[in-house]
């Protein structure tokens, strides 16, 4: 039969098949002068390739003896869940405490909890990044973030 890697590569590529035909609806264009529809193209292009890809790697494990495998085998769901319950905090608080406090928090939580670094690191690392951002977003590409608390 098959293994995971060749059934979900073979859905990827299939959605990929279904991108691909719906943007040719909408016009390619050329690279100069691309339409609406060349960038669904290319993603879907991307998608094909990638799950072909897949495919073959599944095709070669299948042959080592790998079988079909449970979904959730040997999957540790602490580390992804705290993460993801981070970032929804985050966009919650973003507002109201402005970009720099916000980012400066994510990221020193994720150093703390995700892969404990020492306070050092931690303070470093939360500041460092949340001020690094701000200069490429606000200062480079001015686009505006809250100010929040700080109120710059």
């Amino acid at each position: 039969m098959f293994n995971n890697d060749q059934v979900s590569s073979a859905v990827w590529f299939f959605i990929g098949l279904f991108i691909i035909f719906v943007s040719l609806s909408y016009g390619l264009g050329s690279a100069r002068a691309p339409h609406t529809g060349f960038m669904p193209f290319l993603i879907g292009l991307s998608m094909c390739s990638l799950a072909i890809v897949g495919i073959i790697d599944g095709t070669m494990e299948k042959r080592k003896g790998i079988g079909w495998k449970r979904l959730t085998e040997g999957v540790k769901w602490e580390k992804p869940l705290v993460t993801l319950s981070s970032l929804f905090v985050y966009v919650w608080v973003l507002k109201p405490l402005g970009f720099l406090l916000a980012t400066a928090l994510l990221v020193g939580f994720l150093l703390k909890t995700i892969q404990p670094q020492k306070w050092r690191v931690i303070l470093f690392g939360a500041i460092f990044t949340s001020f690094f951002i701000y200069l490429i977003f606000q200062v480079w590409l001015q686009t505006q973030l809250p100010p929040g608390i700080l109120f710059f």
